[in-house]
């Protein structure tokens, strides 16, 4: 918290001094990335220390719009997806538990820095958005090929994703198969 209170006093600085916009993002989406990767380390030690046997699949934490796109500055709401590398079908489900507990845990430590909750749960911690590589890539496919207005909105949202901590292999796999698909 206390680090996010001084990023928070740069920026105000940067401000005043009529500093460009597009550097000041440089500098604080940085130490955006650098809270959420502290905080999902100290997290998964906790959870570790807990008594918590950690899956065997690497996972990918995803920010999504203005954190996808590392133009978060201010202390805005939290927009967040897991992905986690697929399972044998009968390992899905504890996979996906461990993963939200992490979701659950590392999304109250960013509330607790000063991160409002997302009113849409658009978090990691929703079980919607806490899903296998073949599960999102599900999803994906039918946001493109039923373009309802939900799924439009959806699509803006979620297509607007970056990698902050955890296995990029497969936000790279989530890229490749939006341009495979998206003609």
């Amino acid at each position: 918290r206390d680090i996010r209170e001084k990023a928070e006093d740069l920026l105000l600085k940067y401000l005043e001094q009529e500093v460009a916009i597009r550097y000041i993002s440089e500098v604080i989406s940085p130490i955006n990335d650098m809270l959420i990767q502290r905080i999902i380390l100290l997290e998964q030690d906790k959870m570790d220390r807990a008594g918590y046997r950690r899956p065997e699949a690497d996972f990918c934490w995803l920010g999504l719009g203005s954190a996808g796109r590392a133009e978060q500055l201010l202390r805005t709401d939290q927009d967040s997806a897991l992905v986690f590398a697929d399972v044998p079908q009968e390992q899905l489900e504890d996979t996906r538990q461990y993963f939200l507990s992490l979701a659950r845990q590392v999304t109250h430590s960013l509330k607790v820095c000063g991160f409002a909750f997302c009113p849409s749960e658009m978090m990691a911690s929703n079980p919607a958005w806490c899903l296998s590589l073949q599960e999102w890539k599900a999803q994906f496919h039918n946001w493109m090929m039923l373009p309802t207005p939900a799924s439009i909105l959806m699509a803006t949202i979620f297509f607007d994703f970056r990698p902050l901590y955890g296995a990029t292999v497969l936000s790279d796999a989530l890229t490749s198969f939006i341009f495979q698909h998206i003609d």
